[in-house]
């Protein structure tokens, strides 16, 4: 290899690295936008919250409607108006969420 072939091959390789850190640049560019994008998206992105954190629990002999305060020992702390309600886990037949409580 001269000295002539060996500066043709350096010049070649000068250019092949500047379009790869040209390309490397615009990859990071369009990765940090798809990053932005997602975080806005899910930021502003709907909820699927209710309205209120409500739950029914049936249990072998009752139906309670409140709000949940806890869980202790195997047993729900349930807020049913001004009070607790202590239910054990085992005695639960159903749960489910709801707007509002049942009369």
């Amino acid at each position: 290899m001269t000295g002539e072939d060996l500066e043709d091959w350096s010049d070649g390789e000068v250019v092949r690295i500047r379009r790869a850190m040209v390309w490397a640049l615009r990859l990071t560019l369009l990765a940090v936008s798809m990053i932005v994008v997602a975080v806005v998206l899910t930021w502003t992105g709907p909820t699927d919250k209710l309205d209120s954190s409500l739950l029914i629990v049936y249990t072998d002999n009752s139906r309670y409607c409140g709000t949940i305060t806890g869980a202790v020992d195997g047993r729900i702390l349930l807020r049913v108006g001004k009070s607790t309600r202590i239910v054990p886990l085992a005695s639960i037949k159903t749960m489910q969420t709801t707007l509002k409580c049942p009369a």
